[in-house]
């Protein structure tokens, strides 16, 4: 804590694109700097805390003209720190890596690869796809993927995987057939 200051300046950069903004047509990324004040360190938040002025009707501080920002009320820190709490928060209760899953969409209906079953926009189960139409759009989206020089999905490769690990399908010429 420099100089026995609570507070600190910070700087920061707001970045957006204006699609077709430019004179040709394509996207334009603009962008804004700004400043604003903040507690120095955690040692120094209670104390920063306490140098604001309490005004619950003041909604979010101005701006100046040079981006920096006016001193906010202490409750437009609260309601600021609460809204970035809450998106850390949130952030911790989802999975930190992706799960593998066999299962696409389409029109809303989920297909799961691997068995065949499929579950409606409702909810419901449907009548299973049999599983040789599986693996028809399993080696259609290969063929696809490398006519166009791509890597496979994630889904289609699981799909895959999942068949051959269970031994419902076989490989033959690079394609997946039953077994």
């Amino acid at each position: 804590m420099a100089n026995g200051s609570v507070a600190k300046t910070f700087e920061t950069e707001a970045r957006w694109t204006i699609k077709g903004g430019a004179p040709d047509g394509t996207d334009r990324v603009d962008s804004r700097k700004g400043t604003f004040p903040y507690a120095a360190d955690a040692d120094s938040f209670i104390g920063w805390l306490q140098t604001l002025p309490r005004d619950k009707d003041a909604g979010a501080p101005a701006l100046g003209a040079d981006g920096r920002l006016i001193v906010p009320s202490l409750d437009y820190v609260y309601a600021a720190s609460f809204y970035g709490y809450d998106l850390k928060f949130k952030a911790r209760l989802r999975p930190t890596v992706s799960v593998e899953s066999p299962w696409i969409s389409r029109d809303g209906i989920r297909i799961n690869l691997a068995t065949g079953e499929r579950i409606g926009k409702d909810g419901r189960a449907m009548k299973a796809v049999p599983i040789g139409k599986c693996l028809n759009a399993i080696n259609n989206h290969f063929a696809e993927q490398a006519d166009l020089e791509l890597e496979p999905k994630g889904n289609y490769v699981v799909a895959r995987r999942m068949l051959l690990e269970s031994k419902k399908a076989r490989e033959d010429k690079g394609k997946l057939v039953t077994v």
